[in-house]
């Protein structure tokens, strides 16, 4: 998924001391989730998207003001989110018997 793959290179970036580039590719997985929010919202649970919109928020958040320890909490905690959405959400023959 795009998403995650932004939010892994963000990761990745951050953890090479390249901060910027980290902070434009998490503001590039807050877009697309973002593009992609309202058509999600038809078919899952508010809370678990809203739990991701946060985390994505608040790393976004601590990457700004260089807490990078917070940072990397929330944007991992993000990844995890995300797919752990993606193996309970999507339908799949496994999740639908």
């Amino acid at each position: 998924d795009r998403i995650i793959d932004c939010l892994d290179a963000s990761l990745e970036l951050a953890k090479n001391g390249e901060r910027e580039k980290s902070e434009i590719a998490i503001a590039e997985a807050r877009s697309l989730l973002n593009s992609r929010i309202e058509i999600m919202f038809l078919f899952v649970s508010h809370r678990k998207l809203d739990e991701i919109e946060q985390c994505i928020d608040k790393a976004e958040s601590y990457l700004g003001n260089n807490d990078m320890t917070s940072y990397y909490v929330y944007c991992s905690s993000a990844v995890e989110l995300i797919r752990d959405y993606k193996s309970t959400e999507y339908p799949t023959i496994y999740n639908i018997l």
